[in-house]
């Protein structure tokens, strides 16, 4: 099964290249118009990654798996949620698959994090109960099994998590919004069997415009000095990255506007499908981002140019 993963820094216009993606006839939505965050948001897959194998201890696995355990059954848990019914049955027997062995313990670590509960439980069980710390069940320290197994498991997790949406079409290909970190790509590409990535980069100009049309909790907000640091950080970062040509494509969102038909035909070539006239409405994407120099604060849009000059694209 093949997908198609859309990536960008933040209010880059990523959003626009998923919505033409989605028009076509070869496409479904796993997770419909909803992002797939289960990979590269702090305490998910790659993170677990991380810990269970570049940062090993056994206290560190234990703990990053009941974090881990937790932050997938909150973003997945829900009653409306992006995920298939199966899913709570799929993350159990993921977190099966990728525990070589567990047993009993308490180290020191782990008392400070008990419930009043659980905290009584333990002093009861060993004291009263004479008990031995094995026999006590109230956490349990954990070894995985081997990396290679580990990505093995992940990459089948998230087919059966796309082979359970009620939206799946044997034979057609899965479209995937903001599923990977664009500063670590080739490691969690890994996690996505059979797939590519479509990077959008947008210049300061239209980024800031974005933000100021569309304000999030999760970017530079409208201060200007802090907005130009922002930028600079994260495509100083973007270009220092290395991309595999084979696997992703970097465009440019005044490129998709401007030279919409050589961008689509460069889209269809990187992924190897027909090139088609969709319904996608770009005359739309042009109107909503015409003239928005005129509309940007005069001192502000001097500062961009002339601190953030070299990414501008006229």
């Amino acid at each position: 099964m093949q997908k198609i993963i859309i990536a960008g820094p933040g209010n880059s216009g990523s959003g626009a290249v998923f919505d033409f993606l989605k028009t076509r006839d070869d496409i479904f939505l796993p997770f419909y118009n909803q992002e797939f965050r289960l990979v590269n948001d702090p305490e998910g897959i790659s993170d677990l990654e991380n810990s269970l194998y570049y940062n090993f201890s056994i206290n560190g696995s234990s703990n990053s798996l009941d974090v881990f355990n937790k932050f997938v059954l909150k973003s997945g848990g829900r009653k409306k949620s992006r995920y298939p019914a199966k899913f709570k049955f799929l993350h159990k027997e993921f977190l099966n698959n990728i525990i070589y062995t567990e047993y009993n313990g308490l180290p020191q670590y782990s008392k400070f994090k008990l419930n009043l509960i659980n905290y009584c439980r333990f002093y009861f069980e060993r004291i009263v109960l004479r008990k031995k710390l094995s026999d006590i069940n109230i956490y349990k320290l954990i070894l995985p099994v081997s990396h290679e197994l580990f990505i093995d498991h992940c990459i089948n997790f998230i087919d059966e998590l796309i082979k359970s949406s009620k939206t799946f079409i044997p034979g057609k290909i899965a479209l995937i919004d903001q599923a990977i970190n664009i500063y670590q790509p080739e490691q969690n590409l890994k996690f996505f069997s059979k797939s590519k990535c479509i990077i959008t980069l947008r210049d300061p100009i239209g980024t800031y415009y974005s933000i100021y049309q569309n304000p999030s909790f999760g970017y530079s907000g409208l201060n200007i000095y802090k907005f130009i640091k922002w930028y600079k950080f994260i495509y100083e970062k973007i270009n220092h990255t290395k991309f595999n040509s084979s696997n992703f494509l970097i465009i440019k969102f005044h490129d998709f506007l401007y030279d919409h038909n050589n961008t689509k035909e460069k889209i269809s070539k990187f992924l190897k499908v027909k090139n088609q006239n969709n319904f996608f409405d770009i005359d739309n994407s042009i109107k909503n981002n015409s003239d928005i120099e005129s509309k940007l604060n005069k001192k502000d849009l001097h500062l961009i140019r002339s601190q953030l000059k070299q990414f501008i694209q006229e």
